[in-house]
């Protein structure tokens, strides 16, 4: 009785571990988390056009991060806005065991807002790159 009883629980036994290291289809969870959009993100960027003034680009873009004298006289103000997103993925590996993985991503959106001497916007470049 002992021998039979035995000889079933092995089994058993090793079937239970060998289990836990096969992968199983599962299903995965997905938890996105993106900031709010950029501050001077391009829509607010290109509400500035030539001829307006410093006041109305303050309005809409609020302090700049650099501002500089352009040569030949006037002003340069530099925005510069960084946005992460992160993404992160969860599903079990195995029968006893399960993974998380953490992808992120950013994203920088620099404007360049040239004004002259009379402080008027004379011209505007955008840069944006992703990483």
């Amino acid at each position: 009785m002992i021998l039979r009883l035995t000889s079933l629980i092995a089994p058993a036994m090793t079937l239970l571990v060998l289990s836990g290291c096969m992968s199983s289809p599962t299903e995965i969870s997905r938890d996105r988390t993106s900031p709010p959009a950029l501050q001077t993100g391009l829509g607010a960027a290109q509400t500035i056009k030539e001829g307006d003034s410093k006041e109305s680009v303050l309005e809409k873009l609020g302090s700049p991060e650099i501002i500089t004298s352009a040569e030949g006289g006037g002003e340069l103000w530099v925005y510069d806005k960084l946005s992460v997103s992160t993404e992160t993925e969860k599903g079990a590996t195995g029968l006893f065991s399960s993974a998380t993985v953490t992808k992120s991503s950013k994203k920088t959106m620099m404007t360049t807002v040239y004004f002259d001497n009379s402080d008027q916007v004379t011209n505007i470049k955008y840069r944006a790159s992703r990483y």
